[in-house]
């Protein structure tokens, strides 16, 4: 891409767009959408949990509380979508549960975890736990809700799509 340092520039970016979206009124809530940054969202590319074997959980965490961080005197900047459209892995062959316990999967508990980290560094933020199956799927939060430290904070969200195979190609 003709040498384009994407690392170094694109928090920069980021942080006019934030600033630009604010001063035009505008209430912020950056998600974390991708452990690499390149194409997005299908199960062929992987990425489909909060964790790949190149990514831990810990890092998720760090980046997501460096992110916080960076935003928190930005009063326009009201939450923290923790990872969107959470989804099948077949790299690391495993699919997100919700409420079962296991680690690797559990898309609630690691919510949780990500969710405290977040409010350690700015309480007032909103979480926002996305469904998983491309986000189309809280079925599990009714009987396994997510709790956090200030449950006041808690939103969940979701957004049906179709699947990718129906989309048109062009």
């Amino acid at each position: 891409m003709g040498g384009w340092d994407y690392g170094s520039k694109a928090l920069p970016i980021f942080d006019a767009v934030v600033d630009e979206l604010g001063r035009h009124g505008l209430m912020v809530i950056p998600n974390n959408h991708r452990s690499r940054g390149n194409w997005c969202c299908d199960e062929a590319h992987g990425d489909g949990l909060w964790h790949t074997p190149q990514y831990p959980e810990s890092a998720w965490t760090e980046d997501c509380k460096f992110m916080v961080a960076r935003y928190r005197h930005r009063p326009h900047v009201i939450g923290a979508e923790l990872r969107n459209e959470i989804r099948p892995d077949p790299s690391q062959g495993l699919a997100p549960t919700w409420g079962d316990g296991d680690p690797l999967t559990d898309w609630r508990a690691a919510a949780i975890r990500g969710g405290n980290a977040v409010l350690s560094v700015n309480p007032r933020l909103l979480i926002i736990v996305g469904g998983m199956d491309y986000q189309s799927n809280l079925r599990g939060a009714r009987d396994f809700p997510v709790t956090l430290a200030l449950s006041h904070r808690l939103v969940y969200a979701t957004h049906p799509r179709p699947p990718l195979s129906s989309l048109p190609v062009s």
